[in-house]
């Protein structure tokens, strides 16, 4: 049998960032009065908050895979689990310039997507919802970006490798 393409899989305990971005999203919705009825505003803020990492989390793991892609480097996939998410690439390009676009590419995603948002927010009449609902999935995707730049992650790998 073939193995897929491409794959996007779910591990035990993916749920555990979704669900620590809808606390802290609940938490915000509370503090500013954004969900004091049960009632749409609150589905908002649970819906948000716990969708937002997965999206965030599969743009960035797609970033790093697509850049891979780029530099000739073979992409299995894309695995949610306790810890967040990871692409599943066969190995760091062999160029610096690779290994590092590569390591970049997804905090630089997840930069812009906390920016568009955060700015987004607060550009149009989203209203409060929108901001406490949007709070915990950039507080996941922040917590991610440092991540990224530490030695076990995709900008400290890349440093190291060789």
């Amino acid at each position: 049998m073939q193995p897929p393409l491409f794959y996007v899989r779910f591990e035990p305990g993916w749920w555990v960032p979704s669900a620590m971005s809808t606390v802290l999203s609940l938490v915000a919705g509370i503090a500013i009065g954004a969900a004091e009825d049960v009632g749409l505003p609150l589905l908002l803020v649970v819906a948000v908050g716990f969708a937002g990492p997965l999206v965030e989390g599969l743009a960035h793991e797609l970033a790093h895979a697509g850049l891979s892609l780029l530099f000739g480097v073979r992409t299995y996939g894309i695995i949610f689990h306790m810890e967040g998410a990871e692409a599943d690439i066969d190995r760091f390009p062999r160029s610096a310039v690779g290994r590092w676009a590569v390591a970049l590419a997804g905090p630089a995603v997840s930069a812009a997507v906390c920016v568009g948002a955060v700015r987004w927010a607060f550009s149009t009449d989203a209203g409060w919802e929108w901001i406490a609902a949007l709070t915990g999935p950039l507080f996941i995707a922040c917590f991610g970006l440092i991540g990224s730049f530490g030695d076990d992650g995709d900008v400290g790998r890349a440093r190291w490798e060789r």
